[in-house]
């Protein structure tokens, strides 16, 4: 898997903008087992400002099973 983000400069100064960017990739390093070899663009959007961490698992998770491109997780 391979993994692009994209945060606009409207999203707030460089140290935000790295801060969502870091929130996006440890939320996918923990989840790489789960998520099907694909490349994925990830385009960070306002409301992910002020969103806390555990959100974006949660938001990211949703959004992968949505496109299907989540594996299931086997117990």
């Amino acid at each position: 898997m391979r993994l692009g983000i994209s945060v606009s400069k409207k999203l707030g100064k460089a140290f935000e903008r790295n801060k969502i960017k870091r929130y996006i990739r440890e939320t996918f390093k923990t989840r790489k087992e789960y998520v099907k070899n694909y490349d994925i663009i990830v385009i960070a959007r306002p409301g992910a400002k002020e969103m806390p961490f555990l959100e974006f698992g949660s938001s990211i998770d949703h959004v992968l099973k949505k496109s299907k491109l989540m594996k299931v997780k086997r117990s």
